[in-house]
């Protein structure tokens, strides 16, 4: 279960970071950007996903 949830976050980490860079130009700051959009993301899902076993 905690493996295919880990692929859908990596995947959604991996559409933010492609849709910054279709917007701007690939630079470090846009990187730590999308880095930080895609933690963000996969923090909240991973939230949602353990507050059942809470």
């Amino acid at each position: 279960m905690s493996k295919s949830i880990a692929i859908v976050t990596l995947a959604i980490s991996i559409a933010a970071a492609v849709l910054i860079f279709s917007i701007y130009p690939p630079n470090p700051i846009n990187i730590l950007l999308g880095i930080t959009i895609g933690a963000i993301i996969d923090t909240a899902i991973y939230v949602k996903e353990n507050k059942n076993g809470l």
